[in-house]
């Protein structure tokens, strides 16, 4: 009986409460603008020694994109201004260690090329709302960092702050991401619309980081830390981004 007079009630109430429309497959194009971060944690625990890595930066960029109603295709130019740290301290093979062993801000220039999926709803006409999950490729173009009271390094030249023993090729710190989020489409005039997502994104470990990593090993002569066991590595990068746009819609 109560199955029956929910059923009755739904059915009174769908007029008042449409279900939002989903739109015609369509072509459009576009570019515009972005702002946004990344915070960097990571934390090495082995053998009696613990060190962390942390990173703060802002990113700002502009892009182009290509949409095809269920997938958006963009290219992204962004630069980056960052400061960092790592530091160590505990018991290693060579005695009590408490030491901070990089600090310092820098700068990087990246090319990018994110691949979403969406799902828009029409809202009313001309408005319309969509979750976003992809993912994001990265290519370093510049990297650049400057050591607090040192000369300022650029890790195009192969060589960084920390080791210049060795040479660091700029692809290690290209870098992929797994972007979720949602985006708004307005259409003012068509066929132009604006366009604004918001991303929150989630870096895989670069190339970059694992040697940072074994320089910690190498030099304290630590364990070499694991995912899962003890010793360990553990920690992420991730952060926020906004990006607001100009599209034109083809059909």
């Amino acid at each position: 009986m109560l199955n029956k007079y929910a059923l009755i009630l739904v059915l009174a109430l769908a007029p008042a409460f449409p279900a939002p429309a989903l739109p015609e497959f369509g072509l459009s194009a576009g570019g515009g603008l972005s702002l946004g971060g990344l915070f960097s944690r990571y934390t090495i625990t082995a053998d009696g020694m613990k060190a962390n890595q942390s990173m703060d930066q802002f990113n700002f960029g502009g892009f182009l994109f290509f949409d095809a109603t269920y997938a958006e295709l963009s290219l992204d130019i962004q630069g980056g201004l960052n400061k960092y740290k790592e530091t160590a301290g505990g018991m290693g093979k060579t005695g009590l260690v408490n030491d901070t062993l990089l600090e310092g801000t820098g700068s990087e220039t990246m090319l990018g090329f994110t691949l979403l999926g969406k799902y828009p709803f029409t809202l009313r006409k001309g408005l319309l709302l969509y979750p976003l999950a992809g993912i994001e490729y990265q290519i370093a173009l510049v990297e650049k960092r400057k050591p607090k009271g040192g000369a300022e390094h650029d890790r195009t030249e192969g060589k960084t702050e920390f080791d210049d023993s060795r040479d660091y090729s700029l692809y290690l710190w290209n870098s992929f991401f797994i972007d979720i989020g949602a985006g708004v489409d307005f259409v003012f005039r068509c066929p132009l619309f604006m366009r604004a997502e918001f991303l929150y994104s989630f870096r895989l470990q670069t190339p970059y980081e694992t040697a940072a990593a074994d320089y910690v090993v190498d030099r304290f002569g630590i364990s070499q830390p694991t995912l899962w066991g003890n010793p360990r590595m553990s920690g992420l990068t991730h952060g926020p981004e906004l990006r607001l746009a100009l599209g034109y819609r083809f059909k």
